[in-house]
């Protein structure tokens, strides 16, 4: 089922369907959260939530959104699903990697390093941070006009108008700061190999 070209929805269902989440199975407890998870992960899952895979699916989506899980039947199977997806993302890297498939390459290295800073592509990089409140980071996501960059330019005054906090401008500039030396170190690892900083 391994294609050069493939979507978000592809290989995420790949990903559900790997032989280390055979023993992975659909509690009676656990159905009704998962059907209300599955409406809140951003992409599509096709499968019911009644079947494993669709399990699998959507609580790696759930992770990487840092949704809330309500009870205790899900968390052990959420634990290890996240700590085998940076190994399973780098394996199908590997692989596109040597039959040249740069689609491929590209997705699953984005995958693998979405789910070690449970970050979506196109999310804030302050999400990163505790202390900044989703309504904030979710203003920023909004200013799509402005580059990530140029945020580095702002004043903590700027910055407070621009998101409409008072007094936590002086926090931000700080943590885009933080963030900008993450996001330097995580793309100098992936010059050299995508998955690198994930091994």
């Amino acid at each position: 089922q391994l294609r050069p070209n493939m979507t978000d929805i592809d290989l995420l269902r790949l990903f559900s369907l790997s032989g280390e989440f055979t023993h992975i199975t659909v509690r009676e407890e656990g159905k009704f959260e998962l059907s209300k998870l599955a409406m809140k992960v951003p992409i599509p899952v096709k499968e019911s939530p009644s079947e494993p895979s669709a399990k699998v699916n959507i609580l790696l989506q759930a992770y990487i959104s840092r949704l809330k899980l309500d009870g205790f039947a899900l968390v052990s199977d959420m634990a290890f699903i996240q700590q085998s997806a940076a190994r399973i993302m780098r394996a199908l890297f590997e692989i596109a990697l040597r039959r040249k498939w740069s689609g491929l390459n590209k997705l699953s290295s984005s995958f693998a390093n979405m789910a070690a800073h449970r970050i979506w592509n196109g999310q804030s990089p302050l999400r990163q941070f505790k202390n900044v409140p989703g309504v904030v980071a979710r203003k920023l996501e909004r200013k799509s006009d402005i580059e990530w960059s140029r945020y580095f330019d702002l004043t903590p005054s700027d910055l407070e108008e621009l998101v409409g906090v008072p007094k936590w401008g002086a926090l931000y500039i700080n943590l885009c700061t933080s963030s900008q030396s993450w996001i330097y170190r995580s793309m100098c690892n992936r010059s050299l190999d995508p998955c690198s900083e994930l091994s």
